[in-house]
């Protein structure tokens, strides 16, 4: 599972997150996620692994931060489009197993509204 969650930005298609998340393993999936962003600030699907985990864990300003992490990171970064496909995805497939997630629909209208702001930005650089 270490494995794993180290290597979710290596190829976020195939290791999108960690077996302990999709385990239902949620204090595992966060604390594997926080090792690697430990490692790797930067680690973009961590971060949502993170904020996915937190959101689980019912402590949604936790979980919140992270997304804003990972937006701020996006930001600098060519994989907006790539971002909001995982993010917005993990918390939709969440939202219809889990509907009553604290906070989920919340966090998941923060990131869309956040996310439009992604494409446009990329948009103006090209």
């Amino acid at each position: 599972m270490e494995a794993l969650a180290f290597s979710a930005d290596v190829h976020p298609s195939r290791y999108g997150r960690p077996v302990a998340a999709q385990l239902g393993e949620y204090d595992k999936s966060l604390s594997y996620s926080r090792r690697a962003i430990a490692l790797n600030p930067n680690a973009l699907y961590c971060r949502c692994n993170a904020g996915l985990a937190l959101l689980h864990l019912a402590r949604p300003d936790e979980a919140k931060k992270e997304y804003e992490d990972a937006v701020r990171i996006a930001e600098r970064t060519a994989a907006a489009e790539e971002f909001a496909y995982h993010a917005t995805g993990d918390i939709e497939d969440t939202l219809k197993k889990t509907p009553e997630l604290p906070q989920g629909r919340a966090v998941l209208d923060w990131l869309h509204e956040h996310l439009d702001r992604l494409r446009e930005l990329r948009k103006r650089r090209m």
